[in-house]
């Protein structure tokens, strides 16, 4: 995203500071995303433990990964921010298609514009 919407304002892909920002950007997406496998993980194997829960039953990813989620994705940056959509995105696109599959919205067979 930055080289579409940054790049005049760095000096473009020559410059020393668009690739700076870049890295950076790199950075926390990675520190973000590994720090939510680590912490998510950890809050699975702990809540099996102490419940006794299959990893199969859906409560155990979606209670840790909801609240791990807010913890770490929920600061402004424009890392998260664009995680965030990205996730948005998704969950809408898979509540739509299963409200289809249930024949509940008129494309109930599967064929949904575009698909």
């Amino acid at each position: 995203m930055t080289s579409l919407f940054k790049y005049e304002r760095l000096g473009g892909f020559g410059s020393l500071q668009f690739w700076n920002e870049i890295v950076k950007l790199a950075s926390t997406h990675a520190r973000s995303l590994g720090g939510f496998a680590l912490v998510y993980k950890a809050a699975q194997s702990v809540i099996g433990a102490s419940t006794g829960l299959p990893r199969t039953n859906p409560l155990m990813s979606m209670v840790p990964a909801f609240a791990i989620g807010a913890w770490i994705w929920g600061f402004k940056n424009s890392v998260s921010e664009q995680f965030n959509m990205y996730l948005l995105s998704r969950v809408l696109a898979t509540g739509l298609f299963t409200l289809g599959q249930r024949g509940y919205l008129p494309f109930a067979d599967g064929n949904a514009p575009g698909m």
